[in-house]
Formats: C-alpha cells, sequence, structure tokens
C-alpha cells in the first residue's frame, strides 16, 4: 500500500517535502524559557508532567496546576519516558512528533482522491497556517494540540473519502488527547444525515468517541488527586461570566479583532474555490463544520480564550480545506495561493523574523495585503 501511495504521488510527496523544507528553513523554534515569556503558560503544566519520574509523583498536581491541561497527562507523559529513554530533553523529543504530525498530514491529505496542485494547495493552507503547526513548532510542548489538529485532519479526509475507519480512528484519537473533541461527535451525526449514508456506523462511531472521552477522564481521575472545578462551566459560558464583572471593552475589541484577522488570513481561499452561488451542500457542510469549531472558543470570551482565540478558533481548517478539492487547478492561481499563505505564515513572533521592529503592526499589514490581492485578483476572474 506503501508503494502504491509513492508511486501515485511521487510528485505531490516531493513538492509538500519541499514546502515543508522552506516551512523548516522559515521557522523560528522556541526554547522553554522563551514560550514562557512570551505567553505560553500552559506548557508549564504539561512540561511539569512530561519531566516527573514516574505516575505517583503526579497525583498531587491538581492540586496546583490546571485540571483541564492535566486531563491531557497521557501523550506528554509518554513523551517524558521517551526523553528518559533516549536521554534526551523532553521538548526537542515533542518539537519531532510535531515533525511527525507533518508528516501524518502530509500522507493523508496525498490519499485525497484529487489532483495533484489541489493537493498541494490544501497541504500548503494546513502547514502554513501562522496559528497552527508554525506555533506548534515553535512551542513543541503544545504537542497535545498539535495532535488534536491532525486528528481533525484525518476527519476531514475520512469524511471526503467515507472511508469510516479513519473517521473512526481520528474521532477516538481527538476525543481522548483533548476535550473538544467531544465537539467533533455531532459533526459525525450531521455528517450521516446530510451524506443519508451508514447511520449505523455513524452511531458506532460517535459511541466510541464517547467511550475514548471517559476513557481519557477516568484516567486522570485515577491519577490525580480529586479537586472540585467548574472550568467546564468557564470554558463554555466564559463570555456570560467576563460580561457580568464589569467587563473591560478593549479586552472585547482585542479578543474579537484577533478572531477576525484569523478569519482574514484565509482569504486567500477565494483564488481556488468556486462562485458562492455553485458550492453544493457538501460544501456547505464543511463551511459549517468550520465555524462550529470556533463556538467554544468564542463562547469562553476574552477572560478565558482571550488572546488564544485564533489558536484555538483555527482546528476547524482541515475542514474548509476541503473546498479546494473542487477548486482550480491552474498552476497560476494555486501559486499565487501557496505564496500568499506562505507570506501570512511569517508571523513575526514564530519565523525568522522574530525579533523585528512592532510585529504585531507588520503581520496585521502583510494580512491586509494578502487580502486585497486575493479579492482583486478574484473579482478579476470571476469578471472575465
Amino acid at each position: 500500500m506503501q508503494n502504491n501511495f509513492l508511486r501515485g504521488n511521487l510528485t505531490y510527496v516531493c513538492l509538500a517535502l519541499l514546502l515543508s523544507s522552506a516551512f523548516l528553513l522559515t521557522a523560528y523554534p522556541f526554547t522553554y524559557e522563551q514560550a514562557i515569556t512570551r505567553g505560553f503558560s500552559d506548557v508549564i503544566d504539561y512540561m511539569a508532567v512530561a519531566n516527573a519520574p514516574d505516575l505517583a509523583s503526579i497525583h498531587q498536581f491538581s492540586l496546583t496546576y490546571g485540571m483541564h491541561r492535566l486531563e491531557r497527562w497521557p501523550l506528554h507523559f509518554l513523551m517524558g519516558r521517551l526523553a528518559s529513554l533516549f536521554s534526551i530533553n523532553v521538548w526537542e523529543v515533542e518539537r519531532v512528533f510535531v515533525l511527525f504530525g507533518m508528516g501524518a498530514t502530509l500522507v493523508l491529505i496525498g490519499s485525497l482522491r484529487a489532483g495533484l496542485w489541489q493537493k498541494i494547495a490544501i497541504y500548503s493552507l494546513l502547514i502554513f497556517s501562522p496559528y497552527a503547526f508554525r506555533q506548534y513548532y515553535a512551542v513543541p510542548g503544545m504537542l497535545s494540540d498539535c495532535f488534536f489538529y491532525v486528528a481533525i485532519v484525518g476527519l476531514a479526509v475520512g469524511m471526503w473519502k467515507k472511508q469510516w475507519v479513519l473517521i473512526a480512528l481520528s474521532i477516538c484519537c481527538a476525543c481522548f488527547i483533548r476535550q473538544t473533541g467531544i465537539l467533533l461527535l455531532p459533526l459525525i451525526a450531521i455528517f450521516c444525515f446530510i451524506e443519508k449514508d451508514r447511520y449505523q456506523k455513524g452511531s458506532t462511531v460517535i459511541g466510541l468517541g464517547i467511550i475514548s472521552f471517559g476513557v481519557s477522564k477516568l484516567l486522570s481521575f485515577l491519577v490525580f488527586e480529586p479537586v472540585s472545578g467548574g472550568y467546564v462551566a468557564m470554558h463554555t459560558l466564559g463570555f456570560i461570566f467576563w460580561f457580568s464583572e464589569n467587563p473591560q471593552w478593549l479586552d472585547l475589541i482585542d479578543f474579537l479583532g484577533r478572531y477576525g484577522l484569523m478569519l482574514l488570513t484565509l482569504s486567500p481561499i477565494l483564488l481556488l474555490i468556486n462562485r458562492i452561488d455553485r458550492l453544493s451542500v457538501r460544501d456547505w457542510m464543511y463551511v459549517t463544520f468550520f465555524f462550529f469549531l470556533h463556538s467554544q472558543p468564542l463562547m469562553a470570551g476574552p477572560s478565558v480564550s482571550g488572546g488564544n482565540v485564533d489558536r484555538l478558533a483555527i482546528y476547524g481548517l482541515p475542514f474548509l480545506g476541503l473546498l479546494l478539492v473542487a477548486g482550480s487547478n491552474q498552476r497560476k492561481f494555486i501559486g499565487i495561493f501557496i505564496a500568499l499563505v506562505f507570506l501570512e505564515s511569517l508571523l513575526p513572533n514564530f519565523s525568522i523574523l522574530y525579533g523585528v521592529t512592532q510585529p504585531r503592526i507588520f503581520f496585521v499589514s502583510i494580512v491586509l495585503l494578502a487580502t486585497l490581492i486575493s479579492l482583486w485578483i478574484r473579482n478579476d476572474r470571476l469578471g472575465k
């Protein structure tokens, strides 16, 4: 099967590896200390678990670290054991596994029944997003986020191909790695309804997802000291709590601004998709899935999601990328598309432009320029 994949996708693999090389050559990997300084405080909890000598030593972590992050402990604990086995810093071990995640994404996109240039466009979109692999590679302590993103890539590809084994594996992985995976279960039901396909298999997959989620919760209950926590309410109704507690409206402006900027980074997609009025019901389903995964970070509000709303909302990008399967395969437009998404990926905090003066102004300017170019070319193309 691997030989068949390579034989049918040799050109794709070579081009994808070339894009991956461009990613690596322009990346800026953080040290653990730099990650903390730049505001990635989540990795404190993850690295505490990864560096623990055994399970017994993490039993009381729940008294000092956030339980919603500790529940993602198995992956980081495993990374710690591998680091200990090979006498390597766990931070670098997790960075290697981020690269494995990119490799899995390459293979998954290569398995799509689509043209060469459509697959290259989708792979470019997924790896060059400034809110996904750029951040995962820079801050590998976010490995659970990275694998969750890859699981959604697998789910999107499985849905497109109607490959239920891949759908089931992706759902189980997503629900076990991150609590947000539970949001993917309603999408399975919607998928079955729209496609009018395999309701029994859909029910089975939903059941497997619930079991996977339950196993993750059970393991955390057995490993950690029980604590009272209302993090579920905060992460789903945080916006209401924020609004009721003397809200700072500048926080809301920054929150919505970050979310809007994330959406603007996707404007190059307009170069390749068909006319909006020609999108099929299936296409609109994937657009809906993309926005549905924004619900949790938006509902959590400025006090919980805060500056992470863009990173948390990007998880649905693999669904949006499926619109490119039936999109334009003209090399000229795909070349411009890749150039624009690559340019946007040079977010100063996570690329070789690290340290540039006024990084936010620089990044916003690049995104606005890419948006204007995308709109201009699309209008010109549709006007002909």
